[in-house]
């Protein structure tokens, strides 16, 4: 059952400073996502790999972390 899942980790290409995931386009993660509505959202990746911002859609499901080598961003969302 999607709703009992509490954290899911995830890669991406690339991550924004501000909590946005950019994947490989075929949404399959924010489809997901929307099951798994109390689930932990961490994004895994590089340094290298966050940028100040990317480009949102819609049924883009925000990130409530994301981990790199170097730090370690969390971002507030409002209770499901």
């Amino acid at each position: 059952d999607p709703e009992q899942i509490g954290c899911v980790v995830m890669p991406g290409v690339a991550f924004s400073e501000d909590g946005l995931r950019l994947g490989r386009g075929g949404g399959y993660y924010d489809a997901t996502l929307k099951l798994m509505a109390r689930a932990a959202r961490v994004g895994v990746g590089y340094e290298m790999q966050v940028v100040p911002s990317l480009p949102s859609e819609p049924h883009d499901v925000p990130l409530d972390a994301i981990v790199t080598e170097a730090r370690t961003l969390v971002f507030s969302r409002e209770s499901p």
